[in-house]
C-alpha cells in the first residue's frame, strides 16, 4: 500500500509542478503583452510631442531644419496614429 501512496504523491508533484510552470508562462506572456502596450502607448504620445512642438516653431526655424511652413502645418496636424 506504500508504494501506491508514494507514486501519488510523486504524481501530484509533477502536476503542482507542471500549474507552476504555467502560471508561470502565463505571468510572463501578460506582463510582455503590457510592457509591448506601454511602448506603444509612449510612441504615440512621443509622435505627439514632436508634432506639438514643430507647430511652435517660427519660419525661421522651419527653414533652419529644411522643412517649408506647408510641410510643417501639414505634419503637425496629422492624428497621432499616422
Amino acid at each position: 500500500m506504500k508504494g501506491a501512496i508514494d507514486t501519488i504523491n510523486v504524481d501530484s508533484l509533477h502536476w503542482i509542478g507542471a500549474v507552476r510552470r504555467y502560471r508561470a508562462d502565463y505571468v510572463r506572456r501578460i506582463t510582455v503583452r503590457l510592457v509591448s502596450v506601454w511602448l506603444r502607448l509612449d510612441r504615440l504620445a512621443e509622435r505627439q510631442r514632436s508634432r506639438r512642438a514643430l507647430r511652435e516653431l517660427t519660419p525661421e526655424q522651419l527653414r533652419d531644419i529644411g522643412l517649408s511652413e506647408q510641410e510643417a502645418r501639414r505634419e503637425a496636424h496629422r492624428y497621432f496614429w499616422n
